[in-house]
């Protein structure tokens, strides 16, 4: 279980029942509050979650109103505050990727154990983690990325980072609150810690050998002007997995898009795409009684899961409305295919054809043909007996 509070002073720690909570949770304990906004999420609604992520150096705050969308749907939510975040930046110091990607991990295992499917929503370092946590467990019914951080950087940048932290520098320039609305903000630290920084990029050395391994549809939102992440980063993602992906382009937002000027379509649209996957997920699932089949169970007892195994196998990417349509649409093929089989056949001899069927025939006698001379007089062009007509190459008539 992940622990993120905050507390006035450390005696709250000596209680056992806290304290061991704390450790299991491989989370290391600080005393600083959390700051006000960062607070992170935790909703618990139905058996369909949402496990939403923030980015590198930021907090809860820049997906609140996303995770919040998804409440009022009526999706249970977690939303952690990943450790180092949400308090001050010397937190941050020690922290690196092992810690995000437990904590997430944490997170998604909590939200698993009250819900029978599961989508996850990452924002940046976020998107890591998702795509990280899909690798891991193919259970997952859909991802949303927005602005992932996937593409690992340059060496020659890592060395640039590398040289400055032996140069005794701890902290780069701030990433956070790329955002192109003037009155918007996010609640970041005003510097990028090189140590944990470095750590990250190889957390994503690591995930771009598992790309592959993710069976789950996929969202991605890119603005088109980002500072923080490249726009390449949605090609190289795009290129390393064999999953339906859609792609969600973002004209008017920077990195943090979640708080800028294409809020509402990153919200409509991570909203369908999660009551697509989660909806269907739970449909999908063949009762063992067919008296207990659900009404929009497809006919036939195929699932979307299915049709989208043999759309990866085909290398086609589909969209959630096609998938639903494609299923309907198999289904009736195998629902018919079924009262076929029911048939009693026993004393039919086998046929060729379901109606029988014989060729007319009508004897070959020779009859006069068209006079030519009058076929051609209706003609445009004629000449020599034949009909003249535009050359195919060359110049026109």
């Amino acid at each position: 279980m992940l622990f993120q509070r905050s507390c006035p002073s450390a005696r709250a720690f000596q209680c056992p029942d806290f304290r061991a909570g704390v450790l299991g949770a491989n989370i290391r304990w600080v005393v600083r509050p959390v700051l006000l906004g960062a607070e992170p999420l935790s909703h618990s609604s139905g058996d369909r979650g949402v496990l939403v992520l923030h980015g590198f150096t930021g907090s809860p705050q820049s997906m609140r109103p996303l995770a919040e969308r998804f409440v009022e749907a009526g999706f249970s939510v977690e939303m952690p505050l990943l450790p180092g975040h949400g308090t001050d930046i010397e937190d941050l110091l020690g922290m690196r990727w092992q810690d995000w990607s437990k904590a997430a991990d944490d997170a998604y295992l909590k939200l698993a154990e009250m819900c029978r499917v599961v989508a996850v929503v990452g924002l940046s370092m976020g998107g890591s983690l998702a795509c990280r946590l899909a690798a891991d467990h193919h259970e997952i019914a859909g991802v949303v990325l927005i602005n992932p951080f996937v593409e690992p950087p340059a060496e020659s940048f890592r060395e640039i980072l590398q040289g400055a932290l032996a140069g005794g520098a701890e902290v780069a320039p701030a990433v956070g609150s790329d955002i192109a609305m003037p009155a918007a903000a996010e609640l970041s630290y005003p510097g990028s810690p090189l140590a944990p920084a470095l750590s990250l990029f190889e957390g994503l050395d690591a995930l771009v050998g598992d790309l592959h391994e993710i069976t789950c549809p996929i969202l991605l939102m890119t603005s088109r002007e980002d500072h923080v992440v490249p726009t390449s980063t949605g090609e190289f993602l795009m290129e390393r997995v064999t999953v339906p992906l859609k792609r969600v382009w973002l004209e008017r937002s920077y990195h943090v898009a979640t708080l800028d000027y294409d809020r509402d379509i990153i919200e409509s649209e991570a909203l369908d795409f999660v009551l697509g996957v989660l909806g269907r997920s739970i449909s999908a699932e063949r009762p063992r009684d067919s008296s207990e089949m659900p009404a929009d169970m497809p006919a036939g007892g195929i699932t979307v899961d299915a049709v989208a195994h043999v759309a990866r196998l085909a290398r086609l990417q589909l969209t959630s409305e096609e998938l639903q349509h494609f299923t309907v649409q198999l289904g009736a093929v195998l629902q018919h295919a079924a009262e076929m089989a029911e048939l009693d056949i026993s004393g039919v001899d086998p046929m060729s054809h379901p109606l029988p069927v014989r060729n007319v025939m009508r004897p070959d006698d020779p009859r006069p043909g068209l006079d030519r001379d009058e076929v051609l007089s209706e003609a445009p062009l004629a000449e020599d007996g034949k009909f003249r007509v535009p050359r195919i190459l060359g110049v026109e008539l």
